[in-house]
């Protein structure tokens, strides 16, 4: 309940248009990626040359509905493949439209993966998090991969 999922291009522009329509004010985004190995050491691989994004998840105010509800789910894999890149990359390039991302250059590196070209940044929210407290870095060092 409360989520909308998009799997097809006509899905895709039904969100489009609220998404649109809601330019004043600035769309949380997060993706889900397959393909990568995150860690450190010889193993890990970077999101610069590997993974692919299987899904994106917006947000944008509990008074927004995408058909089902305020959140909206992309579905990037499977029969929907490439549905992202298709339906969505207008959206994404478009500077008038303010968007956060839970991780940027993560979601960046993923999403240009896709032939996106990011566009319209508003925010970080893991980097606002290190602003707003920067003790909540201190376990990053402490991440066995």
């Amino acid at each position: 309940p409360g989520v909308t999922i998009v799997t097809d291009p006509e899905s895709a522009r039904r969100a489009l248009q609220v998404l649109r329509g809601l330019a004043d004010r600035p769309h949380a985004w997060d993706t889900e990626t397959t393909d990568l190995r995150l860690g450190r050491g010889a193993a890990a691989q970077s999101p610069v040359t590997h993974g692919s994004v299987v899904c994106a998840t917006c947000y944008c105010g509990d008074d927004v509905d995408f058909g089902s509800g305020p959140r909206l789910f992309i579905d990037n894999a499977g029969p929907a493949a490439g549905l992202l890149a298709e339906g969505f990359r207008e959206y994404f390039e478009d500077p008038a439209m303010k968007k956060v991302y839970f991780n940027y250059s993560f979601e960046r590196h993923v999403l240009r993966r896709h032939g996106i070209r990011l566009q319209g940044f508003y925010g970080d929210a893991m980097h606002l998090a290190r602003l707003y407290d920067t003790s909540l870095a201190s376990w990053e060092g402490q991440v066995q991969a």
